[in-house]
């Protein structure tokens, strides 16, 4: 199970990283100027990234949390355990949500 956690973490970093020389490609984009709309395109791709990392991130927040919960066996506070992983998570789709409907505004 933890390295299976290990796994997880390591591919949010790599995707983080991925993220991250995007963003400087962007600044290149900037400097060199660019199109606005070429530039805002590659912005939705790494909102997209962005959104797909902090998604999985909460996932794994939430399972954590929940394994530590049941690992301490007080069924009284395990609901505390997941209360704030779960409200992230529902934040995160929430604002992947939002995001979807506007892009289908655009179409």
């Amino acid at each position: 199970m933890k390295s299976d956690a290990l796994s997880e973490d390591w591919q949010m970093i790599e995707g983080l990283k991925t993220i991250k020389e995007q963003m400087d490609e962007i600044v290149r984009m900037m400097e060199k100027d660019r199109p606005y709309e070429e530039i805002i395109i590659q912005l939705e791709v790494i909102y997209s990234a962005l959104s797909n990392t902090t998604s999985a991130l909460a996932q794994c927040y939430v399972k954590s949390s929940m394994i530590e919960s049941l690992q301490k066996g007080d069924k009284d506070k395990s609901f505390e355990f997941i209360k704030k992983p779960i409200e992230i998570l529902m934040r995160v789709s929430e604002h992947s949500s939002l995001l979807k409907q506007l892009q289908s505004i655009e179409a």
